[in-house]
């Protein structure tokens, strides 16, 4: 069988024969054999050596990152089937990746990604590099997945849920595909990253699963943990709901730790694993070594330049795997179908006979201002609202208008705030997302206490992104991006 070399789609050689990423930059300049293979392979898409002489070259250019060397194509027709859901194009083989490529002579692995639908390039936001559109975005992360795949010697299935920023920013009629709104909306969209996934999402990528994925092919289902980002937590609740309903013909279910969130989140794979026993699970856990496959999975990994820089990840993940390598937890049983059923985002903090003059303070941006601002209003539907915005917040605050609502900056001076917070004429909220955002908050109600304001209390963080606290535990704040590592 003949060795099959597939060329990275990141990669571009121009007429000098300097090979860059689309992303910018130069890698190398080859000379005019080399420059000449590699047209041969990227006209192509995939190329076959002649001879001995190009398998050593192509070979190389595999080790450097530049194209992958397929699996072989006489593999064994009993494989047994195996369905690896994703959160995103690249998070099963950073967690899962050199377990996949032991198994591949016995095992054909079809990826299944929930999200298929992404505008978020490693350069998105910076200054002076073009936004690639939604659509050659999302059409470069499915070669990337195509490649990994074909490597795996499997199959690569993009469901077309939207990811987090462009589901963030469509609330707010904001162009995805524009760099400067990019810009603006980052610290919002780390946000809403950082928060768990709306109800609503969980919904519509159910519906995208039961629609497109036959169970019954499979022998074998593995998930995400659902560590440290919103699309993966709902990835994980989603999959998990629509296999509680699949009654006899559910296959044997497998949970990876999420790499590298497993370790920008410390303790919540454990809390994930608790709620699962509580609700009568029993776990078998297997730490996997990434032994003589090592080379092979930093190879994998690098297929995805078009979303990292492909040193400082496998860094990162090495690092993330240190002693444990990579994780899989199996299951006995799958928890009843409304197990991780969400609760509603924000609630009312104050009594309905709270004063008619209500100040929020919008220390950080919580990034679901469409989701929050309604509950806001309902919960209190005749007070006037002061929002007291910082300036990373106040972009987000002043995209949806109401006119209860008025929007003024955060007094640059510490002291000033205090002077708003001693202030006796209205009830006094504190927005806050996230771990640090409750230290902070903690530090503030003793001011507020000595000032008598009526309250003060985390409105957006109401909620965690792990499932709620088995009886005699003691809740965990939600998780944000500065904490959890989270991107958008």
């Amino acid at each position: 069988m003949r060795t099959r070399f597939l060329a990275n789609p990141n990669l571009r050689l121009d007429a000098e024969g300097r090979l860059g990423e689309l992303t910018g930059g130069t890698l190398a300049t080859l000379d005019a054999a080399d420059a000449g293979l590699w047209r041969r392979l990227q006209q192509a898409g995939e190329l076959s050596p002649a001879n001995e002489y190009e398998n050593g070259r192509l070979a190389a250019f595999a080790a450097l990152g530049w194209c992958i060397e397929a699996a072989p194509a006489d593999l064994p027709a009993t494989r047994r089937p195996v369905l690896v859901a994703e959160p995103h194009m690249d998070d099963a083989v950073f967690s899962i990746g050199a377990h996949m490529l032991s198994l591949r002579e016995s095992c054909v692995f079809t990826l299944v990604s929930a999200v298929g639908r992404s505008n978020f390039t490693r350069s998105a936001g910076q200054p002076g590099n073009p936004l690639p559109r939604t659509r050659e975005v999302s059409a470069l992360r499915c070669a990337e997945s195509r490649l990994a795949a074909a490597m795996l010697a499997g199959h690569h299935l993009a469901l077309g849920f939207e990811d987090a920023p462009l589901r963030h920013l469509r609330p707010y009629g904001l162009d995805a595909d524009d760099a400067a709104v990019i810009e603006r909306a980052l610290a919002a969209i780390g946000a809403f990253v950082g928060r768990p996934p709306s109800t609503a999402d969980i919904d519509t990528l159910k519906t995208l699963i039961s629609e497109t994925v036959d169970l019954s092919r499979y022998a074998e289902v593995w998930l995400p943990l659902g560590l440290g980002h919103a699309d993966h937590v709902a990835t994980r609740d989603a999959w998990l709901s629509v296999l509680s309903r699949a009654g006899a013909a559910t296959p044997t279910v497998r949970l990876y730790e999420d790499l590298p969130y497993a370790a920008r989140v410390p303790g919540a794979a454990h809390q994930v694993l608790a709620r699962l026993r509580a609700a009568g699970c029993r776990i078998k856990s297997e730490q996997l070594g990434l032994g003589d496959t090592e080379e092979a999975k930093r190879r994998l990994c690098g297929l995805y330049r078009s979303q990292f820089e492909p040193q400082a990840i496998w860094q990162e993940l090495l690092a993330a795997s240190k002693g444990r390598g990579e994780v899989l937890h199996t299951l006995d049983r799958l928890p009843g179908p409304d197990f991780w059923q969400a609760r509603p985002a924000t609630a009312p903090l104050l009594p309905a006979s709270c004063p008619q003059a209500l100040a929020l303070y919008a220390f950080t941006p919580s990034g679901r201002w469409a989701e929050d601002l309604p509950a806001l209003r309902a919960a209190y539907p005749h007070a006037r609202i002061d929002v007291y915005a910082a300036p990373e917040a106040a972009a987000e605050c002043a995209r949806l208008a109401d006119p209860r609502l008025t929007l003024r900056p955060l007094p640059d001076k510490g002291l000033d705030t205090l002077r708003l917070l001693a202030r006796q004429d209205r009830a006094t909220l504190g927005l806050l997302v996230g771990p640090r955002r409750w230290q902070q908050a903690a530090r503030l109600l003793c001011l507020a206490r000595l000032a008598r304001v009526h309250a003060f209390a985390s409105f957006a963080g109401l909620r965690s992104a792990l499932p709620a606290p088995a009886a005699g535990e003691a809740a965990q704040p939600s998780l944000d991006p500065d904490t959890a590592g989270g991107r958008p």
